[in-house]
């Protein structure tokens, strides 16, 4: 029997849709990007099952952040920083009170329809939180943008069954 993660999807329809699903999560793969104020990523992964997008990030902080933090990703379907998002993964890194330090792991998760072309990046990063202020993005093993301060995530083109 496969293993498999269960997670709560949250929909951005009125009222709000909780459900739960069960999807394998794909293999996390390593990276090294560092941002600013001693945050690095150090693996990800994109697991897609029919409407349902799972991100999967891992952090490692040299320190406490003074402020609040957000992750934001937006699915794209090209690298050009001006393109519009197709959908939205921002979330709140919830940093302060985390008993995991100096590593912990983010789930993202959304439920997300797309009509049209599917997106080939998640164009994302790490922003201030209330001021949304972009961190520095310095050494990046995946594609970055430095100007804009962002990373191009890959999204895998087939999406899995789920059960």
């Amino acid at each position: 029997e496969e293993d498999y993660d269960a997670a709560v999807v949250w929909t951005d329809s009125i009222p709000e849709n909780r459900y739960t699903f069960r999807l394998q999560a794909a293999p996390v793969a390593p990276c090294r990007v560092v941002f600013g104020d001693g945050i690095e990523l150090v693996g990800w992964s994109v697991t897609r099952g029919g409407q349902v997008w799972w991100i999967r990030l891992r952090w490692r902080f040299s320190r406490v952040p003074p402020q609040g933090l957000l992750f934001f990703g937006h699915a794209v379907c090209s690298r050009d920083p001006e393109v519009g998002a197709l959908a939205w993964f921002d979330q709140d890194m919830a940093v302060h009170g985390r008993g995991s330090w100096p590593r912990f792991e983010q789930d993202i998760v959304r439920a997300i329809p797309f009509d049209g072309p599917p997106p080939a990046f998640v164009r994302a990063g790490v922003c201030t939180w209330p001021e949304l202020v972009r961190l520095e993005i310095g050494e990046s093993s995946l594609d970055a943008d430095r100007d804009h301060r962002c990373i191009y995530i890959p999204v895998p083109q087939s999406a899995p069954d789920s059960s």
